[in-house]
């Protein structure tokens, strides 16, 4: 019988030494140190039962045999997926991983096969997961890390916000090839024990096991290992076309050293800072001096042009990749005192690089084998004309000069006699034009990115890119490839050159610079007016400074300077400097007009806890006979809080999409004399007041999706209720206002004069009141949750910091709850079934009984009542009526009885427990 240890080594064995001079061990802190020695099946062995734990190399050469992806989650940051890594059980497969890890293994596990690739997963035993590729036969490193690199960009993208919580994915071999003499770095060897964790590595599948033995024996490891093994995953790796990346791969076999650093037109400053670091850090496994290395790599990005803050950037990211390389500390501080120690000399001159036309031989080969490959014979001078045509823009574009061009040409000629003189004139003066036009437009959107890149790229959680831009002292958020963006684009190119550039280049710089926002940038989630970030509200002032207020349970600051929060709408204007110590309800009585002083109090305290955005806010609806200036207690409220150029909105007949991009776009927007809400704008307006979101198909795709974020808090004013939606309702305040007599109306112009004269006070005694409902608040509770439950905690909790009595403002609650359900009840349906019920104490019958019952009471139905279809319909109604109608005293139920459905209707003595107003059980904050 076969000794199956001795099996799984040899395959090991096998399967992951490439080269066998040396390898390397593991120490007890998790780094590796060099051990030139023979690597034997005996090595392997003493690996695989834990005397000690072994890392090899993938590549020798420039070929490599295997590929490995390293996922190793954030441990630090989230010591709760360190604690469930610990009691990872291979048998569950990917079931038994934390869940971001667990989803990174199924879209690698994925991605793969679309290849027809056969990954084999790993537990490391330690952070996290490796993924091994296998190219038994070897194949070129470079195309393989191309491959692997692409696949990760591909995984990254689609974790999403689940990315953060990894602390790196790594692409082994991290070299295109190795110099004679040189090491590359390591891969720790499967199947071995993690010196950090004392945990061996097993190879686990993406389902849950299922086999002959259990996973952890070696039969079912050799199995899993030798199935993956004999996969290639050569090929299939370099048809991976669709990478996000943007580090173009370097064309030599080595990476520059980082004292070598030069900066050169076509290759941007973060790619050059990138693969200067990478150059250290391999300097470091080499056996390099971790201070001395880094020392080295600051001067050489300090010599070539990198901005000190950028460096700094640098230093932290070589530094959590060296400092567990060496045998003593290494502290952040070493490194950026290196830092500052490089940039506190001038920058060294460099040499200029000067090329020769050899330099573009390789382009040149590929263009030629290339339109040989498409070269067909030209039966007429048009065709032929044609062909010639596309050869000049091939060869223009390839970036070959002029001389390599004709002799490229000239080849070409002698293999297929397709061209004569006056054709080779003729390709060569279009090859110098096209030449011309090329490098002008490279060289505006060389100039152009340098530009675009020196600002702040990131992206938020809808991965739409924006730009942060700084301009004498002010930070501006801007949308990627939006007007704004392009218009800043132009102008910063205008101050460098004196001249302008077209649009197309702006175009193509934009979609690098989205894409480098999006694959390389952080995610920022940003907000219109209202932000509530670690238990402090801060609301934009939309000023040209770009500055925010602070608000605490403590106070109330201007922040000069505020973290990137908002992305400023076009219609949105500026709050004045505020002016605090005023009474807010004194300043705000001469300009509202409400019936009752309940609604007085429940519209202030709706206006406060607009700002506290990270809850449902209510939509305010307020109603009034015609001249009771609905239309400007509206305006004069939202310019209290949001402030904008567009007073009011008019939905008109806006389709679902329009509604939308409306909601998405205002804080608290105005619809002012809104008659009715369409069936289906009433669901988003509920979606908007509970935070969610709308997606729609993105412009001029067929399947690319936009997802809007419809979180607001909407005003709307009519003589009616303009919904009788119950779910709406129960999402909104109802207030009304009283006509004005002719002899108390004043001008509208009178009017907004004196409320600018106090919008300093205004807004200070708003942001006064916002700290004493954000002190008050934790202590409301209420003993029962209503529907809004979030948003009626802090609006009791405003109602009290501005000085109503507790009686009123429960008072006003209660009358809003009865509001809420006459306004539900004022639909026919409704009215019909109390009609109904009038005179009887109890109905039965089926759906059909009822609709034709129903349709009796109601009588014929007319254009625009909005009356239901059918019985389905009526069913749904009723559904949805159900809470306003119990709360009248009438219960529905829907029951079956002979497999008939029926529907019961009967009149209680009382309103339920449940349709009892939830303020009687409010227990003060005392």
């Amino acid at each position: 019988m076969p000794d199956v240890k001795a099996l799984l080594v040899a395959a090991l064995y096998s399967a992951f030494v490439v080269v066998d001079r040396y390898f390397f061990r593991q120490r007890p802190t998790g780094s590796y140190t060099f051990v030139e020695e023979q690597v034997t099946e005996e090595v392997v062995a003493d690996h695989v039962v834990g005397k000690h734990t072994v890392g090899v190399v993938p590549l020798s050469g420039q070929v490599a045999r295997w590929v490995g992806i390293d996922f190793d989650l954030n441990i630090r940051k989230h010591p709760d997926l360190a604690e469930a890594l610990k009691n990872f059980k291979p048998e569950l497969g990917a079931d038994g991983l934390p869940e971001p890890l667990a989803k990174a293994v199924r879209l690698t596990d994925g991605f793969a096969r679309e290849r027809t690739l056969l990954p084999l997963f790993e537990f490391s035993g330690y952070k996290g997961v490796h993924a091994w590729l296998f190219a038994p036969q070897g194949a070129e490193a470079r195309k393989l890390r191309r491959g692997a690199k692409a696949l990760v960009q591909k995984v990254r993208k689609a974790l999403g916000p689940d990315a953060a919580k990894f602390k790196e994915i790594e692409v082994f071999p991290k070299q295109d090839a190795l110099k004679p003499g040189a090491r590359g770095n390591c891969m720790k060897m499967p199947l071995g024990f993690h010196l950090v964790t004392g945990l061996r590595s097993v190879f686990f599948t993406v389902e849950p096991y299922v086999g002959d033995f259990t996973l952890t024996t070696d039969e079912a490891q050799l199995g899993l290992l030798q199935r993956a093994a004999a996969s290639d995953a050569g090929p299939a790796l370099l048809c991976i076309t669709d990478s996000q990346e943007t580090t173009p791969e370097p064309t030599t076999a080595t990476t520059p050293p980082p004292t070598a650093l030069t900066t050169t037109p076509s290759v941007n400053l973060a790619t050059l800072t990138e693969q200067a670091v990478e150059a250290a850090v391999e300097a470091v496994v080499a056996g390099g001096t971790r201070n001395d290395t880094g020392f080295k790599l600051f001067v050489a990005l300090r010599d070539a042009g990198v901005d000190i803050v950028d460096t700094r950037s640098a230093a932290e990211s070589y530094h959590s990749r060296v400092e567990k390389f060496g045998d003593h500390p290494y502290p952040i501080e070493d490194a950026l005192a290196s830092v500052e120690s490089a940039y506190s000399r001038p920058p060294r001159p460099q040499a200029v690089e000067t090329k020769t036309w050899q330099d573009n031989s390789k382009p040149a080969v590929e263009v030629y084998q290339l339109l040989l490959a498409e070269l067909q014979p030209k039966a007429t001078t048009m065709a032929k004309v044609e062909f010639l045509e596309t050869t000049a823009q091939v060869v223009a574009a390839s970036g070959v000069d002029r001389l390599l061009a004709k002799g490229l040409l000239d080849e070409l000629r002698a293999v297929t006699d397709a061209f004569d003189a006056d054709d080779q004139k003729l390709v060569m003066s279009r090859v110098a034009g096209l030449k011309k036009e090329a490098e002008d437009d490279r060289s505006a959107i060389e100039m152009l990115l340098d530009i675009g890149q020196r600002d702040e790229l990131f992206h938020d959680d809808k991965k739409d890119a924006f730009a942060a831009v700084t301009h004498e002292g002010v930070r501006d958020v801007l949308r990627v490839g939006g007007p704004a963006h392009k218009r800043h684009l132009a102008w910063r190119f205008h101050l460098e050159t004196g001249s302008a550039v077209g649009g197309t280049a702006i175009d193509s710089v934009c979609q690098v610079l989205a894409a480098t926002a999006i694959n390389r940038g952080p995610c920022i989630k940003l907000h219109k007016r209202f932000a509530v970030v670690d238990g402090a509200v801060w609301i934009a002032l939309a000023d040209e400074k770009r500055r925010a207020v602070r608000v605490t349970a403590e106070k109330w600051e201007v922040v000069g300077k505020p973290p990137i929060l908002f992305e400023l709408q076009p219609h949105q204007t500026a709050h004045p400097d505020p002016e605090g110590g005023g009474n807010l309800r004194e300043l705000l009585a001469p300009f509202f007009n409400f019936a009752q002083p309940e609604d007085e109090a429940l519209f202030e305290a709706w206006l406060v806890v607009a700002a506290v955005e990270n809850i449902p806010r209510c939509a305010v609806i307020i109603k009034g006979a015609p001249g009771s200036a609905k239309s400007t207690t509206a305006k004069i409220g939202r310019s209290c809080i949001d402030p904008s150029a567009v007073d009011a909105l008019n939905l008109g007949n806006a389709d679902t999409a329009q509604t939308a991009q409306i909601l998405s776009q205002h804080e608290v927007p105005v619809f002012d004399n809104i008659n009715y809400l369409t069936k289906d704008q009433e669901p988003l307006f509920c979606v908007a007041i509970t935070r969610g979101a709308y997606s729609t198909r993105e412009l001029y795709t067929n399947g690319g999706a936009y997802i809007f974020r419809l979180g607001c808090a909407p005003i709307l004013t009519g003589v009616n209720c303009p919904t009788e939606a119950a779910d709406l309702l129960d999402r909104s305040v109802l207030v009304e206002l009283e006509r004005i007599p002719s002899d108390k109306r004043r001008e509208e112009s009178v009017i907004w004069r004196e409320f600018e004269a106090r919008r300093p006070r205004i807004f200070g005694a708003f942001l006064d009141v916002l700290v004493q409902t954000m002190r008050i608040h934790p202590s409301v509770e209420l003993q029962s949750l209503p529907r809004m439950a979030d948003w009626t905690r802090w609006a009791v909790a405003a109602a009290e910091a501005m000085g109503y009595e507790r009686d009123l403002i429960l008072s006003a609650l209660r009358l809003n709850e009865s509001s809420q359900v006459e306004a539900a009840l004022e639909e026919p349906v409704s009215q019909a079934l109390r009609k109904l019920m009038a005179t009887r104490d109890r109905w039965s019958g089926t759906p059909a009984d009822l609709y034709d019952k129903l349709t009796e009471v109601h009588g014929k139905p007319r254009y625009g009542d909005r009356w239901p279809a059918g019985p389905s319909p009526l069913s749904k109604r009723l559904r949805v009526l159900l809470p306003p109608l119990t709360a009248v005293g009438i219960d529905i139920v829907f029951t079956k009885a002979n497999e008939e459905r029926l529907v019961i209707i009967s009149k209680s003595q009382a309103a339920t427990k449940d349709s009892r107003s939830w303020a009687e059980n409010y227990h003060g904050r005392r």
